[in-house]
């Protein structure tokens, strides 16, 4: 049973979950500092093994978190720029691993991509 885990004051997880790696790779701000706290045991602790995902994030261009955040939760999340080229905003799709699995993720990616790149032209970003 995956509960959903939005809720007011929860605070968000930068480096376990994809919103939160999006957020990382595509902002001017740096890496978390600091011991990464586990949540679950695929969880990203070590700094530089959350580096190179980052790095990877952005080359990317789209973040994923595969039960990294709590047990059982899958993730895809991808940037929205505005007119100036900064992260404006994070769209993220996340549901229970026995229906967001990673071939359902995979499907999924390439409207969640459109509809990021969409909103970002709607916000005046012209980039690719």
């Amino acid at each position: 049973y995956v509960q959903h885990v939005t809720q007011l004051g929860r605070p968000s997880i930068a480096h376990a979950s994809s919103a939160g790696k999006a957020m990382l790779a595509f902002w001017r701000g740096g890496l978390p500092e600091g011991p990464l706290e586990a949540y679950t045991p695929n969880t990203i602790t070590d700094p530089r093994v959350l580096a190179r995902e980052i790095a990877a994030v952005r080359a990317q261009g789209w973040a994923e978190a595969c039960e990294e955040r709590e047990p059982g939760l899958n993730a895809i999340a991808a940037p929205v720029f505005d007119a100036a080229g900064e992260l404006e905003a994070v769209v993220a799709l996340q549901g229970p691993v026995g229906r967001f699995d990673r071939a359902t993720m995979t499907a999924a990616l390439p409207l969640l991509l459109e509809r990021a790149r969409a909103i970002s032209a709607g916000l005046g970003f012209a980039g690719g």
